[in-house]
């Protein structure tokens, strides 16, 4: 366990360490429209797995014999969650750098959702046990 502790500080101190220079090289990819159009149609598939994933860890929460997909869905579900942080801080610099309108407001849509996303696993393992 400690060493799951260790892996997940290190991915959380190196992403938003890996900000800064990923801003600077989306800075410089400003220009390149067909990369932008491209991201923000690429983001929409990455982003919709994360209310699936929210839906099948809460389901796994309140079914006693849950099918093995859903099992494995929530299992791989979790690894998603605890991304969601990181991939909203990404797609926010993501539509603050977006040089359109398409976008950028492509981008901060998915900001919003992986942010919900976010909450719902923060709510998840640290709200509602207490409760």
């Amino acid at each position: 366990m400690y060493a799951f502790g260790d892996f997940m500080l290190f991915v959380a101190v190196f992403g938003i360490a890996a900000l800064l220079p990923t801003g600077l090289g989306l800075y410089y990819l400003r220009p390149v429209r067909f990369f932008w159009t491209f991201l923000a149609i690429a983001a929409l598939p990455v982003v919709a797995t994360g209310p699936v994933c929210a839906v099948s860890v809460e389901l796994m929460r309140h079914l006693r014999n849950a099918p093995s997909f859903l099992q494995t869905g929530a299992a791989l579900g979790v690894l998603q969650l605890l991304g969601a942080p990181l991939l909203a801080a990404g797609l926010l610099l993501c539509a603050c750098l977006a040089p359109t309108r398409f976008p950028r407001w492509t981008m901060l849509g998915a900001t919003i959702v992986e942010g919900l996303v976010a909450t719902y696993a923060l709510f998840h393992w640290f709200i509602i046990p207490q409760i």
